[in-house]
């Protein structure tokens, strides 16, 4: 099962649902987000921007009656707006899920599933609003061990879960070299046009262009902090979801999630704990009757594995089958389907063109939208 919160086309989501629960080809079940929720200035055009109250419950009315399984709230949206969409969510107990909007405190934010740990360290303290990625990581270095135990207090009694992505934050560490992310052999599973175009980071839309090249240090004990408080998050009784942010530069759809997991456990978490947050805390959140438990009348999602994945995380290679949706996939169909993806995508006409198309395109917007400042005190442009 994937939940998609983030369908900036609008209709991609509904489309692979309905092509996979109608055998026209093969992927999970599909739970939607719709469009954003967002206040003036949001980042995307697929969203309902709300200024008040009463515009925030009638963006909720509209996204339940229109099927979707989830509301995504975004980063420009306005304290009243916030707390008027997760009253009518509350009101129709249908989730409300998304990033702490920039002007929310987060013990008052009130959401179901808070993503990329985004709000949980304090305001600046010229009360400036956060910078854009990964400048915000460092307000994590000023947390204290006080300070992160009141935000766990908050997460607590607001119910509110944490999905951490961090291996989408990860990526940006690696992409500090832009050998080493090129290198990556998962990123032979998608077009050359996302990995040596738009998703480069010198020539793509990378954030870690935004980090000046001699001031890149100070991230990995950014990171190391975000992984402690993801530990403690999980001890203190905080429901720790697996989320990867798909579609952020380096993440691979399937791989990213392996790699969630075993950052999980990096962060202290035990490789069965680690599943349990995906296939049973995950499952939970979902609200499809019997999602994560093998038990009569249960929905039919398995993988099977030849070596035990509870054990050691490298067993998580060893996949046998798949089982989604009562339909069953070997290892052989696996692979051959994976093979033609790969075929597809080295083709050695678009291999070379279309990185080229995706860079010049990024020339061009970045000429239009010049990069914000990269100080860590700057507001987002």
């Amino acid at each position: 099962t994937v939940r998609n919160l983030g369908d900036t086309n609008g209709d991609a989501s509904t489309r692979a649902r309905d092509g996979i629960q109608g055998g026209a080809f093969a992927g999970p079940r599909v739970l939607r987000c719709g469009p954003f929720v967002d206040g003036p200035g949001g980042l995307f055009g697929n969203s309902i921007v709300v200024e008040n109250a009463e515009q925030a419950t009638d963006a909720v009315d509209r996204i339940i009656a229109d099927g979707f399984d989830c509301v995504k709230v975004y980063d420009e949206l306005a304290p009243e707006a916030l707390s008027a969409v997760v009253a009518a969510g509350n009101r129709a107990d249908f989730p409300v899920v998304g990033h702490v909007p920039r002007r929310v405190d987060f013990g008052s934010a009130g959401l179901d599933d808070a993503q990329h740990l985004r709000g949980f360290p304090p305001p600046l303290p010229d009360g400036a609003l956060p910078p854009p990625p990964p400048n915000w990581w460092r307000a994590f270095e000023r947390m204290s061990a006080v300070q992160i135990n009141e935000r766990i207090g908050e997460a607590l009694w607001q119910d509110m879960a944490m999905t951490p992505t961090l291996a989408a934050q990860s990526q940006l560490l690696v992409a500090r070299d832009a050998e080493a992310f090129a290198a990556r052999p998962e990123l032979a599973l998608l077009p050359p046009w996302l990995r040596e175009g738009l998703w480069h980071p010198v020539a793509g839309i990378s954030a870690i262009r935004r980090v000046p090249v001699d001031d890149r240090a100070w991230m990995d004990g950014a990171f190391a902090k975000m992984r402690s408080i993801v530990r403690r998050l999980h001890s203190a009784g905080v429901p720790v979801h697996t989320g990867t942010d798909s579609g952020a530069p380096g993440i691979v759809p399937g791989a990213a999630l392996h790699e969630e997991l075993r950052l999980l456990v990096a962060s202290g978490l035990s490789p069965e704990a680690a599943l349990e947050a995906s296939m049973v805390t995950s499952a939970s959140a979902m609200e499809v009757p019997g999602l994560g438990r093998i038990a009569p009348d249960a929905p039919a999602d398995l993988v099977l594995f030849s070596e035990d994945p509870t054990r050691d995380l490298a067993h998580l290679d060893t996949i046998v089958a798949v089982v989604s949706q009562g339909r069953i996939y070997s290892r052989a169909m696996l692979d051959e389907q994976m093979a033609r993806y790969q075929e597809r995508y080295a083709d050695p006409g678009p291999a070379r063109i279309m990185p080229a198309l995706a860079r010049a395109a990024v020339r061009w917007l970045l000429h239009f939208a010049p990069e914000p400042d990269a100080s860590p005190t700057s507001p987002r442009s």
